[in-house]
């Protein structure tokens, strides 16, 4: 998993994204789908309180 960005939506509520790297089905040989994920977690800044969950899926 990487961090890629913390963005200040306003000063009560920010959003980082990350981006994680799976790995489907690894037991199967030859059935094997590598894939990236974006996440974006929307919180308030004050005490990391959630407020969205955005999932994003890319082949890069």
């Amino acid at each position: 998993m990487t961090r890629t960005s913390r963005t200040e939506i306003n000063p009560e509520v920010a959003q980082e994204t990350f981006k994680l790297w799976l790995i489907k089905d690894p037991q199967k040989i030859g059935d094997k789908k590598e894939f990236g994920v974006y996440a974006r977690i929307r919180f308030r800044s004050k005490n990391d309180q959630v407020i969205r969950l955005e999932f994003e899926e890319t082949d890069r």
